[in-house]
């Protein structure tokens, strides 16, 4: 998994298709108590149901610590599945990781 420490409260993960993809949320799962996360889904083409409620429970550990995650670089495929699901309204959106990591770092 491609960590990319952009500064001590930021971090972009580039994330890729199942099975990695389950692995890479666990792991990132794992940072959420220092930093607030970007999540780069250029390189994922579907998702699972499982995927989703993985980035559910990883929203929720970030909320209770103050913390955001974003989510960029996200395929039509995958947008649809956002839409579908509602997920899209609990989420924020970037088109890439520099638009998501500057708007974390503007509201630091």
């Amino acid at each position: 998994m491609p960590i990319e420490q952009h500064s001590s409260r930021v971090t972009v993960i580039r994330l890729k298709n199942d099975p990695i993809f389950s692995d890479d949320l666990s792991a990132a799962i794992e940072l959420t108590p220092i930093q607030s996360l970007v999540l780069d889904f250029s390189d994922v083409t579907y998702l699972k149901s499982a995927n989703l409620s993985a980035l559910l429970t990883l929203r929720s550990r970030l909320k209770t610590r103050d913390k955001e995650v974003r989510l960029c670089g996200v395929a039509d495929r995958v947008w649809g599945l956002f839409l579908a699901t509602g997920l899209n309204q609990l989420f924020d959106f970037n088109k890439t990781a520099e638009e998501a990591v500057a708007a974390l770092q503007q509201k630091m």
